[in-house]
């Protein structure tokens, strides 16, 4: 008797409108968990190495809540508040990296940069793996993935996804060595006139270079997706990446359009939520207390003297305010993984929901 293959389920037309269902897929539980301890974990290791490299502070981006967040401030800068802090997983990958390749850093601010970057990937490496595969298992298994499922998910893939960055990472690497060569003979009296004539040849591995350094700055989102969903290993997920990019460029962007106008709405729905709770919480303490006292506690105001009721209330209104910026994480990754399904549909005709390791329940 034969049987019959499992049918492939049939993709479905505008498959970036699914980015929609991300905002939603954010809010999740499990993933808020992981975002909030992947800011935790690199809040301990950037400090710790701003401490030892006091000279450099800059290197690293601030961590943690805005000061608006929970107060929804529609100023005239509220465009650029809130489209920067939706890239804000972007730019902290982008701050050290840009400053690691600067040519005024010193080589004690390239070795923070380099420390930094590689504190942010061992962090985020796994968290955005687990991310991203219990938002693969909600699209293509429509059920809400375990997170002990995906943690040991991300735990197995964890070196694809540091490999992954650590490649392009590493010809950028070798294609300096032309540069070093040339670069000595700027030392040497009429050394100049040489390294004008041979600029030709770091300005051609700088070409090269700069198409690694936007791989892997595009791939910090777009990885952990390829690994989640199917990729094979480092060298799978960097050659589905960069072959979706250089095939989809003009449907990359219009997928990340897509999630950035619903980003803006997300972190709406995330300001006005974090506002309500605290007026909600400061409201029902109010009905049998002081309320003037109240209001001054919940003000989370940096200059406020510190005292040890102060210091009670600071902490637990800022680790709500610390959940709710996780939520920019959480959709970093989870609009990440479905821009990448989107991209693979319209490149392979592969549907969303169709993943590799299909999970125990598919």
């Amino acid at each position: 008797m034969s049987v019959d293959p499992p049918e492939t389920p049939p993709t479905r037309p505008w498959p970036f409108l699914r980015i929609l269902a991300a905002v939603r897929m954010a809010f999740d539980v499990r993933k808020l968990a992981l975002a909030t301890l992947g800011l935790i974990l690199l809040w301990l290791g950037w400090s710790t190495l701003d401490r030892l490299f006091p000279d450099s502070a800059d290197v690293t981006p601030q961590i943690g809540p805005t000061p608006s967040l929970g107060r929804v401030v529609l100023s005239d800068d509220w465009r650029d508040l809130i489209l920067g802090r939706l890239g804000e997983p972007f730019r902290d990958f982008a701050q050290p990296m840009s400053t690691f390749f600067h040519p005024s850093s010193g080589w004690l601010t390239m070795a923070h940069a380099l420390l930094a970057i590689a504190w942010l990937v061992v962090v985020w490496g796994p968290i955005s793996l687990a991310i991203a595969r219990l938002a693969a298992i909600q699209v293509a298994q429509s059920r809400i993935g375990k997170i002990g499922e995906a943690v040991r998910f991300a735990r197995d893939a964890s070196p694809s996804m540091i490999f992954a960055t650590i490649y392009p990472m590493a010809g950028i690497a070798l294609l300096t060595l032309p540069g070093l060569a040339i670069g000595w003979l700027y030392r040497v009296p009429g050394g100049d006139l040489i390294a004008g004539i041979l600029l030709f040849l770091p300005l051609l591995c700088g070409l090269v270079m700069a198409l690694f350094a936007a791989s892997v700055l595009t791939g910090w989102g777009i990885f952990p997706a390829a690994i989640a969903t199917g990729a094979d290993n480092a060298l799978d997920a960097f050659s589905r990446t960069y072959s979706y990019l250089n095939q989809r460029l003009v449907m990359l962007v219009v997928g990340l359009a897509i999630a950035a106008a619903a980003g803006v709405v997300g972190l709406l729905v995330v300001d006005l939520l974090t506002a309500a709770v605290f007026r909600f919480s400061a409201w029902s303490l109010a009905l049998d207390g002081p309320s003037h006292r109240i209001v001054d506690l919940f003000a989370i105001e940096q200059n406020q003297a510190e005292s040890l009721a102060t210091g009670a209330h600071r902490f637990w209104l800022e680790a709500v305010r610390l959940v709710a910026h996780a939520w920019v994480y959480s959709y970093f990754w989870t609009a990440a993984t479905m821009v990448y399904l989107g991209l693979r549909q319209l490149n392979d005709g592969t549907p969303f929901e169709v993943i590799d390791p299909p999970g125990p329940d598919a």
